[in-house]
C-alpha cells in the first residue's frame, strides 16, 4: 500500500490525529496543494531529497528533507519528484505547546527545517526511521519519540481546547461572542491565548473550520448543489461561498472537484 496511515495510543491520540507513511512514484512535474486546516505538519523525505514550497504568491522556498509546517491562513504547493518515501506527523491544532515546546504562533505560515529546530536528535530519528524494516516499525518509532521528547506539564489551555472543539462542531458550532461569555478571561486575553496556542486567531481559525466543511461534503457528495451547500456551511451566499473557498485553495469549487475526482483518498491532492 503507497499511503498508509496509524492512529496513535493515549495520551498522543490527544495530540497527534495520525502518523502516515508514503512511498510510491508520482507524475512527472507534479504538485502537491495542501490546504490549511490549522494543524501543524512533521515531514521526513527517507531519500533525503530537499523539498521546494511554493505559496499563494508563487514564491519559492527550498529547505532540507526533514521539515515542520506551521498553521496556514491558506494554501501552499509542494513541488513533487517522481519517485518519493516520506513519512510524517499531523499534529492537532493547539499542540505545539506540548509536542514541540513552543508555541504555534512560533510557527505560523512558516516551513521550518526539522534540523534547525531539534538539532542532532532529527538526524538521529531520520536514520532510525531510515534502516527500520518496515513502515509499522517506523510508526512505533515516531510514536516512541514523541512519548519521550513531549513536554507532559505543558498542557493546553482548557479555554483554547473548549473553542478548537466547538469550532470543529459539523453542527451550529459557538459564535467567539457566546464561547467568551462562558469563560473566566476577557475577549481581549482569550484571542491572545488562543493566537499563541493555535496560531491563527479564533475569527481565522473558525473560517478555517467552516471550509474544511465544505472541503469534506464536497469530497462525500456525487450530486452537489452548491447553493445549497453554500447554506449548509453557513456562508451569506453563493458568491460569498465561492471567493472564501478559492482564497484559501486557490481554486474554485468546480475545479476542487474536478481535481478531487481524479485523485480520490489522495492526501494531499496532486495538481
Amino acid at each position: 500500500m503507497p499511503f498508509q496511515t496509524y492512529l496513535p495510543r493515549p495520551p498522543l491520540s490527544s495530540f497527534i490525529a495520525y502518523f502516515w507513511s508514503y512511498t510510491g512514484k508520482n507524475p512527472p512535474r507534479s504538485r502537491r496543494l495542501t490546504l490549511p486546516d490549522g494543524s501543524i505538519d512533521l515531514v521526513i523525505d527517507l531519500y533525503d531529497r530537499k523539498t521546494r514550497i511554493h505559496n499563494r504568491y508563487d514564491r519559492e522556498t527550498t529547505l532540507a528533507s526533514s521539515i515542520i509546517s506551521g498553521p496556514h491562513t491558506d494554501y501552499y504547493i509542494t513541488d513533487s519528484s517522481s519517485e518519493r518515501s516520506m513519512i510524517g506527523v499531523h499534529i492537532k491544532p493547539g499542540s505545539a505547546g506540548t509536542l514541540l515546546k513552543l508555541p504555534s504562533i512560533a510557527l505560523k505560515d512558516r516551513h521550518v527545517s526539522l534540523d534547525d529546530l531539534w538539532g542532532i536528535a532529527a538526524t538521529d530519528l531520520r536514520d532510525e526511521l531510515l534502516y527500520s524494516g518496515t513502515v509499522e516499525e517506523r510508526f512505533r518509532i515516531l510514536e516512541k519519540y514523541f512519548l519521550l521528547r513531549s513536554d507532559w506539564s505543558r498542557s493546553p489551555h482548557s479555554a483554547v481546547q473548549f473553542a478548537i472543539a466547538s469550532f470543529q462542531r459539523p453542527q451550529h458550532p459557538e459564535s467567539i461572542t457566546n464561547m467568551v461569555a462562558q469563560m473566566n478571561m476577557s475577549a481581549k486575553r482569550f484571542i491572545q491565548v488562543f493566537k499563541d496556542e493555535v496560531g491563527l486567531t479564533p475569527k481565522r481559525f473558525s473560517r478555517l473550520m467552516r471550509f474544511q466543511k465544505t472541503v469534506r461534503l464536497i469530497r462525500q457528495s456525487n450530486d452537489i448543489d452548491w447553493a445549497d451547500l453554500a447554506m449548509s456551511c453557513d456562508y451569506y451566499d453563493q458568491s460569498h461561498f465561492i471567493k472564501e473557498f478559492q482564497s484559501f485553495s486557490g481554486l474554485t469549487p468546480t475545479e476542487y472537484l474536478a481535481i478531487e475526482s481524479l485523485h480520490p483518498n489522495h492526501i494531499p491532492l496532486t495538481i
